[in-house]
C-alpha cells in the first residue's frame, strides 16, 4: 500500500481529534498501513526463528565457567591496580567478555539491577547462582554510590513465591541467594534479605531500601515500569514515562531511556521526552561521580 498525504499537520494530530475529510482518510489509512507492517515484520521473525530452529541454531549464549583466576583479576581491575585489557589477558579471555555488567533501572522512587535480562524465564531461574548474584549485589552498590547515593541499602528479591516457604518450593534461596547475600554483609555492603518477590518492591517505593537485586527481567521491570509509566488509553498517550536504563559494570558512562523507539509514534506529536531527559541528567551525574566535577 502507498499513501501520499498533503498538507497534514501530523505533528498536531490526535486520534480522537482527526481532521475532516480527505486528511482524515488518508490518516488512517496510514496507521492502517503502519500496523500491517509491524506485523508483517513480526511474522517474518517468527518465519525465521522457527527456520533456524529447524537448522539446529540454538538461541541465548550458553553459559561458560569462569577461568582460574578470575576474581583475583577482576578486584585488581576494580581497585584500578590492572587496566581492563591486562586483566583480561591475564584471564585469557576478550575484554568485552570480561567486563562483568547489569542492567540498572531507575525511577523516581524505584531502582532495580537485574541478575539477567533477555533471557528465557527457564534459563534465568539457571543463571541465578551465588556467584552472580554477589556480582550483582557488588554492582547495586557501585551503581548506586555513582548515581549520588553514598550508602545506598540494598534489598535481594527471592526467586520463588515467599522465597520458597523454606524449601517448600524450590531452593534457589538456601543455595545461592543467601549465601552471597552473607558473603556481601562481610564485604561491608548494606544488603538484606531475600524478600519475597511481592513485597520487596513496596517497601522499596516506600523509601526502605534504595534498589532492590531482582532475579530476572520481568520481576524488576513491571514495578518499576507501574511505577514511572503513566498511560491515559481515552487519548491514547502516556502522561508520564519517567525512567533510566544504565549498563553498570562498563569502563564508560551509558545510561539510555527506558522504553522502546516507538516509531509508531514518529511524526504523530504525542512522544514524551521525560525519560531522555532523565537518562541525561543521570548521565552527568555518573560521570562527575567516576571523572570528578
Amino acid at each position: 500500500m502507498k499513501v501520499m498525504v498533503l498538507d497534514l499537520p501530523l505533528q498536531e494530530t490526535d486520534k480522537n481529534e482527526l481532521p475532516d475529510g480527505n486528511a482524515e482518510v488518508a490518516l488512517r489509512n496510514l496507521l492502517e498501513a503502519m500496523a500491517k507492517e509491524k506485523e508483517r515484520r513480526r511474522n517474518a521473525q517468527r518465519i525465521g526463528i522457527a527456520r533456524a530452529k529447524e537448522r539446529g541454531v540454538s538461541f541465548g549464549r550458553p553459559r561458560t565457567e569462569l577461568p582460574e583466576g578470575f576474581e583475583v583479576a577482576y578486584r585488581a581491575f576494580a581497585e584500578k591496580r590492572l587496566t581492563g585489557k591486562e586483566a583480561a589477558s591475564q584471564c585469557g579471555m576478550p575484554v568485552s567478555t570480561f567486563y562483568r555488567k547489569a542492567m540498572l533501572l531507575a525511577s523516581k522512587a524505584i531502582h532495580v539491577i537485574h541478575v539477567s535480562t533477555h533471557v528465557s524465564l527457564r534459563e534465568a531461574c539457571d543463571r541465578v547462582k551465588k556467584e552472580r548474584v554477589l556480582k550483582v549485589i557488588r554492582l547495586a552498590n557501585e551503581g548506586m554510590r555513582q548515581l549520588g547515593y553514598e550508602n545506598p541499602r540494598i534489598a535481594v528479591a527471592g526467586l520463588n513465591p515467599h522465597c520458597s516457604e523454606n524449601g517448600l518450593f524450590g531452593d534457589e534461596e538456601e543455595k545461592e541467594i543467601i549465601p552471597a547475600i552473607e558473603e556481601a554483609k562481610r564485604e561491608g555492603i548494606i544488603v538484606e534479605g531475600p524478600f519475597s518477590p511481592d513485597t520487596v518492591f513496596v517497601k522499596c517505593q516506600a523509601g526502605q531500601y534504595d534498589i532492590v537485586v531482582a532475579m530476572y527481567h520481568d520481576q524488576g521491570h513491571i514495578p518499576l515500569k507501574l511505577n514511572g509509566f503513566q498511560y491515559n488509553p481515552y487519548s491514547d498517550k502516556y502522561e508520564s514515562v519517567s525512567g533510566i536504563n544504565c549498563t553498570i559494570g562498563l569502563p564508560i558512562v551509558r545510561t539510555s531511556v527506558d522504553h522502546g523507539t516507538a516509531f509508531g509514534k514518529a511524526g504523530e506529536g504525542r512522544a514524551n521526552e521525560e525519560s531522555m531527559l532523565d537518562a541525561i541528567f543521570a548521565g552527568v551525574k555518573m560521570a562527575e561521580y567516576r571523572f570528578g566535577k
